[in-house]
């Protein structure tokens, strides 16, 4: 039935209309966007009814969280209480009120994981840390803000992840690699199709983090357009960052010759370790598949050789028999399924090998043990994407990205070094990360009205424990 026009009658706010709902008659705000060349209307949702004929606005009701007498505390305090270095290191880039946005931010997303900017505040809010870093606006209109400001000043950003590389210790090893992650904005030039996502439907970003595989946690990361973990990604992050003394390994999607000889051309303080594709002319000319020695490897043989190219660089080639046996099977398996045999490609197949060049002139064993400590960024993207849930970009503008991206980068190495510190106290021998996080989420803090002070306090008998082993 229409609406009587005495209710469409009654005085209200502009920009409104009247919408029947049951017995009741809701006030809807409406303004209006432009899109496709026209003005479209858009409702921003109740605020008021008629009522008598008269017009009676909606009293929202709202529960202060700031208030609140009792605050979670486990989850932000271990993540707290690991990475107070970072916060001043911000302070040494940033202003404090600045600073301390940044270092929120962060650590609620290490706290909570997947978490979007409109829940960040409640987050922020029901936890204790807000009573240790007090009265930081984290609305979502604020942090939409901030983020496109924070962006802007990229100079800032680069001078603090500069600062974090300067402190790798001397002789360390810096693993560079990237992963992708999906962007929905429409708006930004970051996102672009790669022929992974056009099947899913979403576009994508490309991040490349350096990890400090001596300290377990990344020192650096920078954006990319689109799917661009290739050469000139790689070369870009070498040259605005400035690596010392350190051992760099990649993997062998992001490494060019130009880009190898450029590496050993203007960082000749700094050591390259990367591998080289199984049909590199240099592996048949020098003969390494004519393997001199072997060495035991984690309950596998490696079949090795190593070549001298020039003065400064080498060629070090590894065959493992588990992986030769794996690969081997996995091909006739394809072979037997498509029924087209090929002896002599089956003879030229190099299964389970892996050739590296490098200026580090080291044992066979000591190259490989490098190579197989490798799989700890790859942990580190299983970690970042699959447990702590970084694996999705909801902001729009192109400096939002870039900002969202660092302080991903400050969460990363918060989370990096709980993980560690779970380890280290034993805890991952029973539960997973999760699992701990989850027990911590037990763990809260109590406002004592006549002292006015906190006091800690659990639901469960093991969340003490657990709140004990860490010393929080």
């Amino acid at each position: 039935m229409p609406i009587p026009k005495e209710i469409l009658a009654v005085e209200r706010p502009k920009n409104t209309r009247v919408k029947k709902n049951g017995n009741r008659y809701d006030v809807i705000k409406r303004t209006s966007v432009w899109k496709n060349g026209k003005s479209v209307p858009v409702e921003l949702g109740k605020i008021g009814e008629i009522i008598n004929f008269e017009y009676v606005e909606t009293k929202t009701s709202r529960l202060n969280f700031a208030l609140c007498d009792i605050k979670q505390f486990g989850r932000t305090e271990i993540a707290y209480k690991l990475s107070k270095d970072v916060f001043e290191d911000l302070c040494k880039v940033y202003n404090p009120s600045d600073a301390k946005i940044i270092y929120a931010i962060a650590i609620i997303r290490a706290a909570y994981g997947n978490i979007t900017n409109r829940e960040i505040n409640r987050k922020y809010q029901c936890s204790f840390f807000s009573e240790q870093f007090p009265g930081i606006g984290l609305s979502s209109s604020n942090i939409s803000r901030f983020l496109e400001k924070l962006g802007y000043n990229y100079r800032y950003i680069k001078q603090f992840i500069q600062n974090r590389i300067d402190t790798v210790s001397p002789g360390s090893t810096i693993v560079i690699d990237g992963m992708l992650k999906n962007c929905s904005s429409k708006s930004s030039d970051f996102t672009k199709w790669s022929w992974k996502a056009r099947t899913k439907g979403v576009q994508n970003i490309s991040v490349l983090y350096a990890f400090d595989l001596n300290k377990k946690e990344p020192i650096a990361s920078k954006v990319f357009q689109g799917n661009t973990l290739d050469t000139m990604a790689f070369n870009r992050f070498i040259d605005e960052f400035s690596l010392n003394n350190c051992l760099i390994m990649g993997d062998k999607g992001i490494l060019s010759k130009e880009s190898l000889d450029k590496l050993n051309t203007q960082k000749k303080n700094v050591k390259n370790l990367f591998p080289i594709k199984r049909n590199d002319k240099r592996i048949k000319a020098l003969e390494l598949s004519k393997y001199e020695m072997t060495f035991n490897s984690d309950e596998d043989i490696i079949l090795c050789k190593k070549a001298k190219l020039d003065q400064c660089e080498f060629l070090y080639s590894f065959k493992s028999t588990n992986d030769y046996n794996q690969e081997r099977r996995a091909y006739l398996d394809k072979v037997n399924r498509e029924q087209n045999f090929n002896n002599e490609l089956l003879q030229e197949n190099l299964f389970g090998t892996i050739t590296f060049i490098s200026n580090e002139d080291l044992s066979l064993k000591q190259i490989y043990d490098l190579y197989k400590t490798r799989w700890e960024i790859e942990e580190f993207f299983n970690f970042y994407k699959n447990i702590v849930e970084l694996d999705f970009v909801r902001v729009q503008q192109n400096t939002s990205v870039i900002a969202t991206e660092f302080i991903n980068l400050i969460s990363s190495i918060i989370t990096s070094r709980m993980k560690k510190e779970f380890e280290e106290k034993g805890l991952t021998e029973r539960f997973s990360f999760n699992q701990i996080m989850e027990r911590l989420s037990s763990a809260n803090k109590y406002l004592d009205g006549t002292t006015k002070k906190w006091h800690y306090t659990s639901e469960k008998k093991y969340t003490d424990n657990i709140i004990d082993i860490l010393d929080l």
